[in-house]
This record gives structure tokens, C-alpha cells and sequence, in this order.
């Protein structure tokens, strides 16, 4: 019923059902994320950040919920946080359902790099990120051996893992944008 209401943008009624979900079972991951949802779509940043906190504890192997704790603790303004969040998301293995992938990378005049991550977060929004270091993400990179698994559709663009993005975000501490589509 949640989820009806929810679509319905009935938000509202849906968060009630939600939450009368997760009183007849505090586990139901699905429902403290739906609950947060709703609030998300009222933006009420704090309360949906409890709700998402707490679908995150019961299923850490979600990253659609990561990216919704992200988000909500960069709309109240707590960017180390929300950046600690993404970098949760993106240990994930890419085909994890909602994981981060980096889609695109493009310099800017000022030498600066801009990253784009691919999977869309709530509300149809996508991530960019502003790099200040490229120096340091480049010797990040030079500095341990990648798996290629698949090359890409343009030349010099490969699918890669192993790259750690937790050592490149937390370098720069400064920006998530969060753009529209």
C-alpha cells in the first residue's frame, strides 16, 4: 500500500503504510526505505535521513539506499558524510542493482577534472564530481594494476575494476553536485 500511495505521489498516506510496515516488522528493509522516500519527496532531509539510515544497517548491500542516505546528507549540508555514504555505494560490484559506475570524465580549462557517475540517484538526478587533484588520482591510479573487462565503445575507454574510489574521493572533500539529467 505504501508503494501505491507512494506512486500516487500520495506521499503522505504512504509514508502511514510504511511505517505500519516496519512496526509489524522492524527488518523490512524495503519499508524504512520507502518511508524515507516519502519524506525525501516532501524534502524533509532529516527525517528521511533516519529512514534511510536504518534500511542501510538492516541491507548494507544495497546501494540504492547508500545513494539516498548520500543525497539527503548533502541536502542538510553534511558533504564529508555524504561523500562517506557514496563511498560505501561504491565498493559495491558495479552490477550491483542502483551501484555507482563512473560514466564519464572530461578536463575543465582551469586543469581540473569532472567526474560523471552513471547510475541516476533519487529523483532522477545523476552525480558530478569536481576533482581538484588529477595529479594525485593519476599516480592513485599508475600505482596498482586494474582488471579490464570489457573494452569500451571508444578508443582508450576500457571497463576497469579494481580501482578504489574511496582514495580519490576522500582526497577531495570539497563538492558533490548533484545535477539534473
Amino acid at each position: 500500500m505504501g508503494a501505491a500511495h507512494e506512486g500516487l505521489e500520495q506521499y503522505d498516506l504512504g509514508l502511514k503504510y510504511f511505517q505500519k510496515s516496519t512496526k509489524l516488522d522492524s527488518m523490512y528493509d524495503e519499508a524504512w526505505f520507502g518511508a524515507g522516500s516519502c519524506l525525501e519527496k516532501q524534502e524533509k532531509w532529516y527525517q528521511a535521513l533516519h529512514f534511510f539510515n536504518k534500511a542501510v544497517k538492516l541491507n548494507s548491500l544495497n546501494a540504492e539506499y547508500w545513494k539516498a542516505a548520500a543525497y539527503a546528507e548533502f541536502k542538510i549540508g553534511n558533504t564529508i558524510s555524504s561523500i562517506s555514504a557514496f563511498e560505501e555505494a561504491s565498493h559495491l560490484a558495479p552490477k550491483t542493482p542502483g551501484a555507482l559506475n563512473i560514466e564519464g570524465l572530461c578536463a575543465t580549462p582551469d586543469h581540473k577534472l569532472l567526474i560523471a557517475f552513471r547510475n541516476p540517484l533519487p529523483q532522477s538526478k545523476a552525480l558530478l564530481i569536481p576533482l581538484e587533484n588529477p595529479e594525485q588520482v593519476i599516480a592513485l591510479h599508475l600505482g596498482s594494476p586494474h582488471r579490464v573487462y570489457m573494452l569500451g565503445f571508444a578508443p582508450g575507454f576500457p571497463f576497469i575494476g579494481g580501482l578504489d574510489a574511496a582514495q580519490f574521493l576522500s582526497a577531495h572533500r570539497n563538492g558533490v553536485a548533484p545535477l539534473r539529467k
